[in-house]
């Protein structure tokens, strides 16, 4: 009865309410740090971001305020600065203090300093176990929860936003929530949590699905698009979080199988160019990180030959199989 009843805030409604900690999730290279990097940006500008329908309304100038980004694998020059740029980011808000990268959250007083210093309406952790501290067990619930109690209590008492980034494990499929490393303490403590990954339907768009909200009804599943143009926001999908966790793992195994299917008859009849292969896969859309991994699958050679670098297939008996190259059903 002593307790005055509060209204919650927020930095993007349903998505990330102010003043507490929100999870974005995902596998490795899905788009979390380009899609934080383009909501920073936002903020820094007081730009709106895409409401329920998918659609973004004018933005308002005097919402603008500061970012603290502090990142554990991204290069501030080469990566973080590029995407502000592209994001549009008004980079004198956007601040990435080099000193603070190898805090813990055993000991934040650095990590306090900084916010106290810049005063962000948003901080930005990426990703969140670089974080933890060398000596701590990400899979002990009794090691993780105070740790993320201290930073709960942190987005409360500086009056920011935190959002944090977490892998995705590599078991495949399963509930969204549960996909994440670590113990499931880190999604307790969180008041929002976002799934992202690349579209099952269409691999050019990446979709943000909520799989965790405290404060509100879920929000509807956002689509991007990240082109060398920047990125673009691409309306809605109806695709729930775990139907996106689900689909991860399926379309990639298929995208590899494609890959080696591909790779094998482009090298049938002989060695070919490196370089050649990588341009001619990009060209019939099979990214160079998926041919990578059909060329480790397929078990390709590779030699150089005055100055370039030749693909070339193995010799098989003539029963030939590859590791993961079998039917599903096989």
């Amino acid at each position: 009865s002593q307790i005055e009843e509060e209204t919650i805030t927020w930095l993007w409604e349903p998505y990330i309410p102010h003043n507490k900690l929100t999870l974005f999730e995902g596998d490795p290279g899905s788009g979390k740090t380009y899609l934080l990097m383009t909501i920073a940006a936002a903020v820094t500008r007081g730009w709106s971001l895409p409401d329920q329908q998918g659609k973004v309304a004018p933005g308002d100038a005097q919402l603008a305020g500061n970012v603290l980004y502090i990142t554990a694998e991204d290069g501030l020059a080469d990566t973080i600065k590029k995407r502000g740029r592209e994001t549009g980011a008004d980079q004198d808000r956007l601040f990435v203090p080099r000193k603070i990268t190898s805090f813990s959250l055993a000991q934040p007083e650095a990590l306090c300093r900084a916010i106290g210093r810049y005063r962000p309406r948003l901080l930005v952790l990426d990703p969140l176990q670089a974080f933890l501290g060398g000596q701590i067990d990400m899979h002990k619930a009794n090691e993780v929860r105070p740790l993320m109690t201290i930073l709960a209590q942190m987005a409360e008492d500086y009056q920011c936003a935190i959002v944090a980034i977490r892998h995705w494990t590599k078991s495949p499929g399963g509930r969204a929530r549960y996909r994440g490393q670590g113990n499931i303490d880190f999604t307790a403590a969180a008041r929002s949590a976002i799934s992202v990954g690349e579209s099952p339907e269409d691999d050019r768009y990446k979709i943000m699905a909520q799989n965790k909200s405290n404060n509100s009804r879920f929000g509807v599943s956002i689509v991007f698009q990240i082109t060398d143009e920047g990125m673009q926001w691409c309306g809605t999908s109806t695709l729930t979080a775990d139907e996106l966790s689900a689909a991860q793992p399926k379309r990639h195994h298929t995208q590899r199988q494609t890959a080696m299917q591909w790779l094998r008859e482009y090298l049938h009849e002989g060695a070919q160019p490196a370089e050649l292969i990588l341009h001619e896969a990009e060209a019939v859309g099979i990214p160079e990180r998926t041919l990578r991994r059909a060329k480790e699958h397929l078990r390709i050679l590779a030699a150089k030959d005055k100055g370039i670098w030749y693909w070339r297939l193995p010799t098989f008996q003539k029963w030939e199989r590859y590791p993961g190259y079998e039917d599903d059903d096989e």
